[in-house]
């Protein structure tokens, strides 16, 4: 794996780190609102432990949308689902 600017990552306890920002020092990398920092590996700085906990494992991929049957749906869901529509239908 290769850590790249922008994106976010998995680390070994499961948790969403990133966007990733290159910090312009040797192959650092650093999270927003993160104090920690990674090389291009995913490995955690300074050390190169094998298997931290905090080690970048994989591009982090988000979840699909919770789907809800008709009559569990709220107006807001309603709502949200109707602009999504028409707003596919403009585009055409």
């Amino acid at each position: 794996m290769k850590v790249e600017e922008g994106k976010f990552y998995r680390n070994r306890e499961g948790k969403k780190i990133g966007p990733m920002r290159f910090d312009g020092f040797i192959d650092l990398f650093v999270a927003a609102g993160n104090a920690k920092a990674w090389h291009e590996d995913g490995k955690l700085f300074p050390l190169r432990v094998s298997n931290d906990p905090l080690d970048l494992v994989e591009e982090w991929v988000d979840p699909p949308p919770e789907l809800k049957d008709i009559d569990q749906m709220t107006l807001v869901d309603y709502r949200n689902g109707v602009a999504a529509v028409w707003n596919s239908y403009r585009h055409i």
